[in-house]
C-alpha cells in the first residue's frame, strides 16, 4: 500500500512540476522495496531530473536513503533523510526514517529527538511510538518505554512488534 502511495506522490509532483521528462520507471522504481539498486537508481534519476516539487524531492531524497540505509551506506542514508528534511521540514517519514538508523547507530539520544519530531508532526502513527520506546529503553527509561509502546497499541491494536516489546518489558499490553 505505501509504494503506491509513493508512486502516486512521485508521479503527482512530477505533472505538477512539469516533469514531462520524468520515466514512470524511475517512480516504479524509486518507490519500490524489493531492489536496493534500483531504488537507488530510480530516486538518484529522478532527483537529477530537477522536475519534482519539493515534496517530490524530498520523498525522492527518503526513499534513495532507505535503499542506502539496507545496503549499509548509513552516511549517505542520513544525508539523503537530511535533505528530505530541508527540502520538506514537516516529511514526518524522514525523520522517522533518520531516527531508526541512529537508533541502528546506537545513538539514542538523536533517535528520540527524531521519534519526537515524527511523533509531533503524524501523531496518528503507532510505529513512530514503537521506534521510540526502543530508543528510550535503550537509555534506560523503561517507564517511557512501555508508555510509548502502550500508546502504539492504543492506535494500532494490530502492531505485533509493540505488542511483544510489552511483554519483553514485564507490562501487560
Amino acid at each position: 500500500m505505501e509504494t503506491r502511495i509513493q508512486r502516486a506522490l512521485l508521479f503527482a509532483s512530477a505533472l505538477l512540476a512539469g516533469g514531462g521528462g520524468v520515466r514512470a520507471d524511475d517512480i516504479a522504481d524509486c518507490a519500490q522495496t524489493r531492489n536496493a539498486d534500483l531504488k537507488i537508481r530510480g530516486c538518484s534519476e529522478l532527483i537529477d531530473s530537477k522536475l519534482l516539487t519539493k515534496l517530490g524531492q524530498a520523498q525522492a531524497y527518503n526513499n534513495r536513503g532507505i535503499g542506502y540505509k539496507s545496503k549499509g551506506k548509513y552516511k549517505l542514508a542520513i544525508a539523503d533523510y537530511n535533505m528530505a528534511i530541508k527540502l520538506a521540514p514537516k516529511f514526518a517519514t524522514a525523520y522517522g526514517n533518520r531516527g531508526n538508523l541512529y537508533l541502528k547507530l546506537g545513538n539514542f539520544a538523536r533517535a528520540i529527538s527524531d521519534d519526537t519530531m515524527a511523533i509531533k508532526l503524524a501523531p496518528d502513527n503507532a510505529a513512530n511510538y514503537n521506534n521510540r520506546a526502543a530508543a528510550y529503553y535503550k537509555v534506560g527509561d523503561k517507564e517511557k518505554a512501555i508508555a510509548d509502546l502502550r500508546k502504539a497499541l492504543e492506535i494500532d491494536p494490530s502492531l505485533q512488534s509493540a505488542r511483544n516489546n510489552l511483554k519483553k518489558l514485564g507490562a501487560v499490553p
